[in-house]
């Protein structure tokens, strides 16, 4: 689906609407393909922009005008949608099953995924070459930044009428909240001070 896209959007590359409206319909025709293949249709839909993406090679010749106009409302989605998603969230509230048992489990995941994330990072880091004197330190803060958020409770909502899916979900939304109010508003301290 992405390379059909890829080239599609190439083939009316002087008509920038144009190629807007073959993103859009690749989106919409992928996910529906991607629904009766029993496939992701959210990872899919990733894996047709990466090839559109570097197909039309985005990130450069920004010049060109169907490249700004795809930028521009492929962002705007972007921000409309997470803007949704985090009010049908913030709506779900009513799904938690508050079990003190999954909010402390959840408190251990948040323990869970940070070790797994700096385990992850440090490993991988270790075998890039960099000029840094302290890598450490950009390992801490790329733990740290490493902010959660819709798509971890979309899938978790997905899980609702599952055993156990609302200390999924409960679990999750810890996980998350923790990731946005703690992390998000602590990194710019950790950077500072990690500075110094």
């Amino acid at each position: 689906m992405g390379y059909i896209g890829y080239l599609l959007i190439k083939s009316v590359f002087d008509e920038p609407k144009l190629a807007v409206l073959l993103s859009l319909a690749v989106v919409m025709t992928g996910s529906a393909v991607a629904h009766l293949l029993h496939v992701s249709a959210p990872l899919a839909m990733v894996v047709c922009g990466l090839v559109i993406g570097n197909g039309l090679d985005m990130n450069h010749d920004m010049d060109s005008k169907a490249k700004q106009l795809l930028n521009e409302v492929w962002e705007v989605l972007d921000e409309v949608l997470n803007g949704v998603l985090f009010v049908l969230i913030g709506l779900a509230l009513h799904l938690l099953d508050f079990d003190f048992h999954f909010l402390i489990m959840g408190v251990v995941a948040i323990g869970i995924v940070l070790a797994v994330r700096f385990v992850t990072l440090y490993s991988t880091y270790s075998f890039l070459k960099h000029s840094e004197t302290r890598p450490i330190d950009t390992v801490k803060i790329l733990t740290w930044g490493g902010l959660r958020g819709g798509i971890s409770i979309a899938l978790a909502l997905s899980l609702g009428n599952y055993p156990f899916g609302g200390g999924i979900i409960l679990m999750t939304y810890a996980v998350v909240l923790f990731s946005i109010i703690v992390q998000g508003l602590t990194i710019g301290k950790l950077v500072k001070s990690l500075q110094n």
